[in-house]
């Protein structure tokens, strides 16, 4: 999903540029002049694709947040309304299971961990 945004927006970006040149000077594929040395679409493009690159990353990352907190929000909504509670409630038993798995998987680590030790395994392991 994210991979597909990510080329939809990029494509949108790089249609724009030419266009945006052509307006300039029908077919022109310069953006600028500087003391005689010309600036391309090209060279321009490859920087805007290498700096904007990180950019689009981070707003599919923001999107793909923003839909899992409103996924969240609805589940727990519809959960509240199933069970006639409120909201508050079931958010506060959610984050109580979800403390208690994160202290289960943590005491989980820790007991491997003990036991390569105990077993003479951790000096080898550093």
């Amino acid at each position: 999903m994210q991979c597909l945004f990510l080329s939809i927006l990029a494509g949108v970006l790089f249609v724009a540029l030419p266009a945006h040149s052509q307006l300039q000077g029908e077919n022109s594929s310069v953006v600028a002049e500087v003391n005689g040395e010309v600036i391309s679409v090209k060279e321009l493009e490859a920087v805007v694709e290498t700096e904007l690159a990180p950019l689009l990353e981070r707003i599919a990352k923001l999107r793909l947040s923003a839909l899992n907190k409103l996924i969240d929000n609805r589940l727990i909504e519809q959960a509240a309304r199933r069970e006639n509670l409120s909201t508050s409630v079931v958010r506060h038993t959610e984050r109580a299971l979800s403390n208690a798995a994160r202290a289960r998987l943590t005491f989980s680590r820790m007991s491997v961990a003990f036991a390569v030790q105990m077993k003479g395994l951790g000096f080898w392991l550093c």
